[in-house]
């Protein structure tokens, strides 16, 4: 998990908030481990997704902000 005065920790412990709501459901209601194991790889899949487009978003939010900036300077 992030450092709490990143902007990601907050992101990520929603995400993993939700995740994990997942994963236990899929523990306490699937009892069967040929299934319960495809889900919870499926459920990891998409935790780490989510949290590599935020990351995308969020690092082509701040270079967009930055040249938009260096441009408003330059002239």
């Amino acid at each position: 998990m992030s450092n709490i005065f990143s902007p990601h920790y907050y992101v990520d412990y929603a995400i993993d908030t939700v995740q994990g709501t997942k994963s236990f459901f899929v523990k306490t209601l699937v009892s069967e481990e040929k299934v319960q194991k495809p889900l919870q790889e499926f459920i990891d899949l998409q935790t780490s997704f989510a949290k590599s487009a935020y990351r995308a978003a969020y690092s082509a939010m701040t270079e967009s902000f930055a040249y938009l900036q260096k441009q408003s300077t330059a002239k």
